[in-house]
């Protein structure tokens, strides 16, 4: 062992207590959220994983944002006058960690959600009205007083370690001194782990803050700076600098009226017939219903449809389909509004109301627009943002819950059963109103870790039975349970539609259904991205709306771009623009578009091949050789597809950047 000096143990003492005392403050910080947000409901048992999960993360960021202070403190060892910047870069780190914790609390208190991007989009406003509103609304003085003496706490404490000699550590510090170095390194190393978070394959990162089944809890875990991290991130990734016409010039095309030239092309089709009646949509949005799993239900071997294979005998049903979006969000924006950029709705343009909402058109014409989630209806700020963008109700898991309190709550959500169930509940207590409904749902249950809720039983599934494309990179097991909840969501889906189908609703309503995203499975890296992407789409239309059309080619490929021009054209009689998605019931192009997946600006495909656009609008062509897509040279009509869907992604993004840019 080897002996200290007060001056050695004063010199690694003070930081060690610094660091604690901030630990200590940003714990109380967090335990005042959830004692002044918390309801009857949660306990102190509930709190206390959010609460160690809080620590963790708030001593990583703390960690991470005192690193330059802990290095100008070891130099001080040498240097003494490093000691002042050791100090002030400390005092700027927790503060401004502490600082944030406060504008969480507010921030929730406010919009019922922990802070998010929505807080750079307040100032786009009037920022002199908003700072007047907070001055005169928000506590500011007692929170002055609380930061002011927070900042003091750690300073004292570290102050009141006794210090000896003329060296301002008490005596002559040397890193040189074998313990001296030993302890150095041994509390630097201690740092890092802290810094990583975990002494897992992963650091701690934003996913992992996931705690319990319940919605608040887990809001009790972040901190305001891995919030505010995670915001600016949202907030940068999408900057219009170059205005209206950047992403038009990007692509190839000198103005507006060259892209709108390359649109006339497309000939539309004669309008369809308006039904008498506007019949009411429901259009269900299913986690991870991929292409592979829907055709590879083998009923007795591997059924992973349950009672949605029963139902499927009338609809319409595009196996060739590709989803507008890599993740949930992504696909959920691209749905509701035909955006290639997200996160939109958590950018500094979110407190906009997007014009080009595709739910605005049933809205103007009488809809009650809504949307339910089997998830929290806070997450990505849904609660607040939908009603801007044309909804007029959102629920959550919350909601479903207090509907049918003998449900269980898992890892994301509510289970599927639940959601289709308070669904057909909302559609049941319509029967006297004389507003159609539009109801969007975005299911949760089908997602890691795939527990199957409630404890429902489940039908054989065999994964031998998956394509061969999908590598075989997880345990048997975890393929198993993949499988079985796919099974329990679009056994739910089936069960809803069936219902209608019972009730007599289905002759007078239009459902959709599609994936959000494909499962989370391994594909080869070249040639699949009709599986990465594929996802089925549906559509069950009501017979009298059915015999006015032509046949419908179920073979063709689609994207999920088609879904609501084709839900308007069928309940509305609206025709979509030249630069929207294509009516699948009418179809007047042979191609279909997608933003993501594939080159820079997506991927156009049909029976003929792909094209993938890439910057400046450089084509690349492909052919579907077996299972597989292939390059090949490009044909006039991929080149003339190709040049089309550049066009289509030019003028959306130029319609959307007309809209938010002021």
């Amino acid at each position: 062992m080897f002996r200290r000096s007060p001056s050695a143990c004063s010199f690694f003492l003070k930081p060690l207590v610094f660091f604690l005392a901030f630990l200590v403050i940003l714990s109380l910080i967090r335990i005042a959220f959830f004692a002044e947000f918390r309801t009857g409901d949660f306990g102190v048992r509930d709190f206390l994983p959010a609460f160690w999960m809080g620590v963790r993360i708030d001593a990583k960021w703390l960690a991470t944002l005192i690193l330059p202070a802990w290095i100008f403190w070891l130099m001080s060892a040498k240097w003494p006058k490093a000691k002042k910047w050791a100090e002030a870069f400390g005092l700027i780190a927790g503060g401004l960690m502490v600082l944030l914790g406060f504008v969480n609390i507010e921030f929730f208190r406010f919009y019922g959600t922990p802070l998010s991007a929505v807080i750079f989009g307040l100032f786009q406003d009037d920022t002199q009205a908003i700072i007047k509103t907070v001055l005169s609304d928000w506590p500011i003085l007692p929170y002055v007083g609380i930061f002011l003496a927070a900042m003091a706490v750690p300073v004292i404490l570290s102050a009141l370690i006794p210090s000896k000699g003329t060296n301002p550590y008490g005596g002559a510090i040397s890193l040189r001194t074998k313990g001296n170095l030993i302890i150095a390194v041994v509390m630097t190393i201690l740092l890092s782990l802290i810094l990583r978070g975990s002494l897992g394959k992963f650091p701690l990162r934003f996913q992992s803050l996931s705690v319990s089944p319940h919605t608040f809890i887990n809001q009790c875990v972040p901190n305001g700076a891995i919030l505010f991290y995670e915001a600016l991130c949202d907030q940068s990734a999408l900057n219009f600098k170059d205005g209206r016409d950047g992403e038009l010039k990007a692509l190839g095309f000198k103005n507006i009226d060259e892209v709108n030239q390359v649109l006339t092309g497309a000939s539309p089709a004669a309008q369809p017939l308006k039904p008498a009646k506007k019949p009411d949509v429901v259009l269900a949005v299913m986690e991870s219903m991929g292409r592979d799993q829907f055709l590879s239900h083998v009923p007795g071997k591997n059924d992973t449809l349950g009672r949605l294979a029963g139902e499927l005998r009338d609809a319409w049903v595009f196996t060739n389909g590709l989803t507008i979006g890599p993740g949930t969000f992504p696909a959920l924006e691209g749905i509701l509004f035909d955006t290639p950029y997200t996160p939109l709705s958590q950018s500094r343009y979110g407190h906009l109301p997007f014009p080009f909402s595709k739910v605005l058109p049933f809205k103007e014409a009488g809809y009650e627009v809504v949307f339910v989630t089997g998830g929290d209806a806070n997450w990505r700020n849904l609660r607040e943002s939908l009603p801007r963008h044309g909804f007029d109700k959102v629920y959550g898991d919350a909601s479903i819950h207090a509907a049918f309190p003998e449900a269980e709550i898992g890892t994301w959500g509510i289970g599927d059963e639940w959601m289709f169930k308070f669904a057909k509940r909302l559609m049941d207590e319509r029967k006297a109103s004389d507003k159609p409904l539009l109801l969007v749902l975005l299911s949760p249950s089908n997602h890691p870790p795939h527990e199957v809720p409630d404890g429902r039983a489940t039908l054989p599934v065999d994964p031998d039975l998956l394509p061969q494309a999908i590598e075989r990179d997880k345990p048997r097991a975890e393929f198993t349970k993949m499988l079985q909840t796919y099974q329990y969501a679009s056994d739910w889906l089936g069960w809803f539609v069936g219902s209608l189908r019972e009730e007599g609703k289905l002759s007078n309503t239009v459902v959709a259904s599609t994936g959000d995203h494909n499962a989370r499975f391994k594909y080869p890296p070249q040639g699949a991205f009709h599986h990465q992407l594929g996802v089925p789409i549906l559509f069950w239309v009501p017979a009298e709306i059915r015999k006015e059309l032509p046949q419908v080619d179920q073979t063709q490929w689609v994207t999920e771009r088609a879904i609501f021009p084709t839900l308007s054209a069928l309940a509305l009689g609206r025709l979509p623009l030249p630069e929207e998605g294509r009516n699948l019931a009418l179809p007047h192009r042979s191609f279909a578009y997608g933003y993501f997946g594939v080159g820079k600006y997506g991927v156009a495909v049909g029976k003929s091949g792909a094209v993938r656009i890439d910057s400046k609008g450089k084509l690349q062509c492909f052919r579907l050789e077996g299972d597989k897509f292939e390059n090949q040279p490009c044909t006039e009509e991929l080149l003339r597809e190709g040049r089309f869907s550049a066009a289509q992604r030019a003028k959306v993004g130029w319609v959307i950047r007309s809209a938010l840019l002021h």
